[in-house]
């Protein structure tokens, strides 16, 4: 197993991952560590309107009754298959799996347009969807974001290219397929990238992964799901307060995304939106990766 420093003879620091190149590598590019980066990094900046803009004209075309936007909403999500070029997440099989594809993209699509919950969920954000969406985890997550920021994170590996002219040795053109943010539509485009262990490989920025995508279902479900049915149906005798355990409502509710966006929902229709006060909480705690944590998680 070699690392992109030792495959290419790079002197440290590094601003991107320092992945292994010929498997893949256990972090996950987190469109909430994007977005907390944003106002510092013009890069970040940048895919973070792309992800925005994605998801905004998704859940615009879902709104939307007509046959062609019904049918161009679920083409949108038919192109987020699995990208091999980051060498992250978590592949069954090596480098590269096939990630949302044509049949789950499908699927996710049915869940978006049909289910109540999830449409009065708030669901605005493509990082929103792991909290409501059943298998939606952190892989998946992390394969979607990169492709429809994958012309950022070109630009980033084009800049690295510049700086280490030893990642140019060997480089490869090929033809890819990006998002587009100003016609908001799939499109190909030749890229180079350094090429390594058989695939090209694409650089990630250090800022933008963590280990877990941080918008997470399970605190999610701790902090708002199980907390406002408790706060629901909290009494009040004699000036005593009686509030049903989290342990009991734990068991009453095992589904916890199925919670998730019940509650959500529900909460949203009453006008409090439960997803942006989570937001909130998520850019408040969490900070980037350290440097030995990163080595760490992909040693």
């Amino acid at each position: 197993m070699t690392r992109v420093s030792a495959y290419f003879g790079l002197a440290q620091p590094l601003q991107f991952v320092d992945v292994h190149v010929d498997r893949d590598n256990l972090l996950f590019l987190d469109p909430s560590m994007i977005r907390m980066c944003r106002k510092s990094d013009p890069l970040a900046g940048r895919a973070h309107d792309q992800l925005v803009g994605f998801m905004s004209e998704v859940t615009h075309l879902r709104a939307c009754v007509r046959a062609d936007a019904q049918a161009r909403g679920l083409e949108l999500l038919q192109h987020l298959h699995e990208p091999n070029e980051t060498r992250l997440g978590m592949s069954r099989h090596g480098v590269g799996g096939h990630g949302f594809g044509a049949g789950l993209g499908e699927r996710l699509w049915e869940e978006l347009r049909t289910n109540v919950a999830c449409r009065a969920a708030a669901l605005t954000r493509l990082e929103d969807l792991a909290l409501f969406i059943d298998d939606v985890g952190d892989d998946l997550v992390s394969d979607m974001t990169t492709r429809v920021i994958f012309n950022v994170l070109v630009e980033f590996t084009r800049q690295m290219m510049l700086q280490f002219p030893a990642l140019t040795v060997g480089a490869t053109i090929e033809r890819v397929e990006v998002w587009d943010p100003t016609r908001t539509a799939w499109t190909t485009s030749d890229v180079q990238l350094p090429y390594a262990a058989g695939r090209q490989l694409l650089l990630v920025p250090k800022r933008w992964v963590f280990w877990r995508t941080v918008m997470d279902p399970d605190a999610f479900y701790n902090r708002f799901g199980t907390a406002t049915v408790q706060a629901e149906r909290t009494t009040y005798k004699d000036g005593q307060r009686y509030a049903p355990p989290k342990w009991s409502l734990r068991e009453e509710f095992p589904n916890i995304k199925k919670l998730n966006r019940t509650q959500a929902a529900k909460y949203k229709q009453a006008g409090e939106d439960l997803v942006v006060q989570y937001r909130n909480q998520v850019d408040q705690r969490f900070a980037p990766l350290a440097d030995s944590e990163l080595d760490r998680r992909t040693a």
